[in-house]
């Protein structure tokens, strides 16, 4: 039998495929030919400027050089057009030149052929004088800043220079509004200072502090004692600043002028007598203000502690013995929770002890030491003053037993673990599945088996089992037996689309309830051959199919329903080519319409023969319109089995597989049940094996078309009506149709989607909608508020008051494309969709367009231009007849910005302009 060797990594990642990778290889702006990029930097008199970088930024890497003794540079670089030519010197002292410079010299840059491009840089003016004290002592090792200021935020380029012995310095910068920074004195009544001017020229510019505002007073105690040696820290602008009080409790800050955020009192580990050895203190006074206070002149914050009473006494044990080397830490009690201050004491040879503690409520924690018979110990009480008591512990109880699998075998090497929310403790069983823990006695509200990595035959790897929901009591000794659920072990090969082995792939599980992944878990790693084998509990579980970093293959979720021993093989598709998504992607039994899959890389057309998503599912009307783009009509059975499947293409340049891309789901109904008042006795709880939920509450009034039966369902169909969009909207593959049609629910219901990555690809999730949808009326309407939306789990909640068909739209969209018709010389052109794959710079559009005519046309033509005129996206296209060609174009150099555009398409002598607003 093979070695299965299992991973560490357990958390659960959805479908994510880089844009680069997902689009490799597709038309659009290239960079082909090495040729040469050439030329001279000057400065703005001239005057060559020598030891300067040259960099151009490129998506394979920087290319760059430095300017020789005559300013020149000169470099190998492919045909295309690049964001920027910059010119930048970081941290080489060059004469007149800003230490950190980082100019962008042009924008965008065009090379075609060998390109020359000279760059005159912009003035750069010199600031120059000396540094003194208020007592006009000169400043030496002062380290000076100075950036240009555009609106509130500084710039580069910007200088640093160190000052002389006798306090002089000279820094370069460009002109315009700029910042000129002094640092904190080495006397700390020297304060940091900036200066905001308009630079035009050289300028002589001398320098003095100013007497700095001092912030001083004095920490005592409620009782007026001074306190020594405590922290007192403040933010001011972003930055903590602390001091040790002196031996009278004082303390002092020299600050510049503005405003001082907070000041506390603290310690951390200190073991002053005055006060607990954990602090975080923030004074209150009705008068005097510690947070958000300005400091203009010299100000005085005195600060009085509260009143720590101090707890002290003898630590005993059975029969009376003083117990010594015990830790007794106490902890401030609020609301249920252990808070600070806190303090710590050992007891000493005779038990006796001494802690400062939080007035009110308290708790203390008693930690035998290593060895020691008793176990750990926990006392609340509560003190107005200090006190002194005898505090005495009993030995432990203890708690023993054996964990068991389903089939009685022993488990070793899993934690048991009790806690009363305070204090855990916890044992591993032994290789005969016995434990045994000390404690003290009490109840235990929180009683589970984990494991939490160890590679153990029957149990998963990430396992989190609550024994007895409602805990377990201690006494003086428990023995308990615990039988673990029944873990099921799924098996099989991880194959590529050759249904060849292939090792190293993660796979990996987790519980799926109510639309979100859960604990229990497992992991594991294929061999050599391809197996693999995960232990899962009952029910629906989540797996995701992980290939290592720079592997051919891509991630894959699906979901998988474990009623039994189960042989699963997986089939990997490929990164960089293949099927990246199918819409829909979930349709139920008995549905039929037409489908979409888009590909990567791929090669459908001119021909695909085969079309196999599994049995049940039966093809027919394959339509390819391009490479990358195939429709076809699909009828699934009413005997289809439901599940998540793997769809294969077969055409004339290859075979594909899309694993895990399709789902059939079964319809799920659910009975009402009604109390005497016509309202629901019993809530109402549906969900199908994609996470979607319908729950309707007990007390709901429910009111039923006339004949209807007293029932609730849904189930996904087939897209409808594809051509019926909202006002402003744009819809993605997901829908689910409720029945009975026109039921009406007081209050509403709560309704649940869940969806895919590849649903909502190039979509802004946190504007999707439940839109119902009216097939005979021809009308979608927005369906109520919204309740809840998690877009890392994919899921929207939403109020419903009555059923109907519902599906998911993104609001607010943009759909200026929808019906344009620009008439060419034989037909007309009909562009459908345009939208940007991702934002931020990724560099991708989606186009979907189609023609209509009877004849031939010239090649069809489109760009995508800025407001500025700027060709940002180009793309020359075969001019096919057809609808629903999709086509992926690469956004030139990557650029990043929102805004209006311009898509003009031209064919057959016809030029179409179409405004519209992109995010790229």
């Amino acid at each position: 039998m093979p070695t299965v060797t299992r991973s560490l990594k357990f958390s659960i990642a959805r479908l994510v495929m880089p844009l680069a990778l997902f689009f490799a290889g597709i038309p659009g702006t290239v960079f082909s030919a090495q040729v040469s990029l050439s030329g001279k930097v000057v400065f703005s008199d001239g005057n060559p400027l020598a030891g300067v970088t040259v960099a151009v930024p490129t998506p394979t890497g920087q290319r760059k050089t430095q300017t020789d003794v005559q300013g020149n540079y000169s470099f190998s670089i492919e045909e295309g057009t690049y964001d920027q030519l910059r010119i930048r010197n970081m941290g080489t002292k060059l004469p007149g030149v800003p230490a950190m410079l980082e100019y962008v010299a042009v924008n965008p840059l065009i090379v075609s052929g060998n390109t020359l491009k000279n760059v005159t840089m912009p003035a750069f003016y010199r600031i120059h004088g000396t540094l003194r004290t208020p007592a006009t002592v000169a400043v030496a090792n002062a380290m000076l800043t100075v950036s240009s200021w555009s609106g509130t935020m500084t710039q580069l380029p910007n200088d640093q220079n160190t000052t002389a012995s006798d306090g002089t310095y000279a820094l370069f910068c460009i002109g315009g509004q700029v910042q000129l920074s002094v640092p904190t004195g080495s006397d700390s009544s020297l304060a940091a200072f900036q200066l905001r001017f308009n630079l035009t020229k050289d300028t002589l510019l001398d320098l003095a502090y100013t007497p700095a505002p001092v912030l001083s007073g004095v920490v005592k105690t409620a009782d007026g004692i001074a306190v020594p040696g405590i922290t007192v820290a403040l933010v001011k602008d972003g930055i903590q600043h602390e001091k040790r009080t002196d031996s009278q409790g004082r303390y002092s800050f020299a600050l510049s002028a503005g405003t001082v955020t907070e000041l506390r009192v603290r310690a951390m580990g200190d073991t002053g007598s005055l006060y607990p050895a954990n602090m975080e203190y923030s004074p209150v006074d009705s008068v005097v203000s510690y947070k958000n206070f300005t400091i203009s002149g010299d100000l005085v914050r005195n600060v009085a502690l509260p009143k720590f009473p101090l707890f002290s006494g003898t630590l005993l044990g059975a029969a009376d013995v003083p117990l010594a080397g015990f830790t007794l830490t106490v902890y401030g009690w609020k609301s249920n929770m252990r808070q600070l201050p806190n303090d710590v004491a050992t007891a000493d040879s005779q038990g006796h002890f001494q802690l400062r503690c939080s007035l009110g409520d308290n708790q203390l924690v008693i930690d035998p030491p290593m060895g020691s018979s008793y176990s750990q110990a926990t006392q609340n009480f509560s003190i107005a003053s200090d006190s002194t008591a005898v505090t005495r512990i009993s030995k432990g109880a203890v708690f023993t037993g054996k964990v068991l699998l389903s089939s009685r075998a022993p488990v070793s090497g899993v934690t048991v673990a009790i806690s009363n929310g305070l204090v855990q403790k916890e044992a591993v069983t032994n290789s005969l599945g016995v434990f045994r823990i000390a404690a003290q006695p009490g109840r235990y509200a929180d009683f589970r088996v984990r494991n939490m990595s160890a590679d153990l035959d029957g149990v998963p790897r990430m396992l989190e089992y609550t024994v007895q929901p409602d805990g377990i009591t201690l006494t003086d000794s428990l023995d308990l037996e615990v039988v673990l659920p029944p873990f099921r072990k799924v098996a099989g090969k991880v194959l590529d689309a050759s249904l060849k082995p292939v090792p190293g792939i993660d796979v990996a599980s987790s519980a799926w309830k109510s639309g979100m992944t859960q604990l229990p878990s497992d992991d594991c790693v294929s061999a050599g051959d391809g197996t693999y084998a995960l232990f899962l509990p009952d029910g629906t579980n989540w797996i995701t199919v992980r290939p290592p970093n720079g592997s051919a293959f891509a991630t894959t979720s699906f979901t998988l329903k474990v009623d039994g021993p189960l042989v699963h093989d997986i089939i990997l598709s490929d990164q960089a080519k293949g099927l990246a998504s199918i819409q829909p992607s979930v349709v139920g039994q008995g549905k039929s319409g037409k489908i979409t899959l888009i590909g990567v890389n791929t090669g459908f057309f001119p021909k695909v023969s085969t079309l196999d998503f599994g049995s049940g599912v039966v093809v027919t009307e394959i339509t390819v319109h391009s490479d990358i783009s195939i429709t076809a009509q699909v009828a699934v059975s009413d005997t289809a089995t439901p599940g998540v499947r793997s769809v294969r293409v077969v055409g004339d340049k290859g075979t594909y597989v899309g694993a895990e891309l399709f789902t059939v789901t079964a319809p799920v109904a659910s009975p009402l049940l009604f109390d005497g008042a016509g309202k629901l006795a019993k809530a109402v709880i549906i969900e199908d094996g994609t996470g979607t939920q319908l729950q309707v509450d007990s007390g709901t009034s429910v009111k039923l078309p006339p004949g209807a039966a007293q029932s609730l369902g849904f189930e996904a169909p087939m897209i409808k009506n594809d051509q019926v969009n909202p006002t402003a909207a744009e819809f993605i593959q997901v829908q689910r149709e409720f029945s009975p049609a026109g039921v009406v629910f007081d209050p509403p219901a709560s309704l649940t989607f869940h969806y895919s990555d590849q649903d909502v690809k190039g979509v802004d999730e946190s504007k999707l909608v439940a839109y119902k949808y009216d097939n005979k009326a021809d009308t979608v309407v927005a369906e109520y508020k919204v309740l809840a939306r998690d877009t890392a789990k994919n899921l929207l909640k939403q109020e419903v008051t009555t059923f109907s068909l519902f599906r998911l739209a993104k609001s607010g969209g943009t759909n200026s494309l929808l019906k344009p018709a620009p008439k060419a010389s034989r037909g007309t052109l009909h562009v459908t969709h345009l939208r940007a794959l991702s934002g931020r710079g990724q560099g991708w559009v989606r186009l979907i367009y189609g023609l209509e005519g009877k004849n031939s046309y010239s090649d069809l033509r489109f760009r995508l231009v800025s407001m500025r005129g700027e060709t940002v996206a180009e793309l020359q296209l075969p001019a096919r007849v057809g609808m629903e060609q999709v086509s992926d174009w690469r956004v030139a150099g990557g650029k990043s910005k929102t805004g209006c555009f311009q898509l003009i398409a031209e064919v057959d002598g016809t030029r179409w302009v179409q405004s519209l607003v992109l995010g790229l």
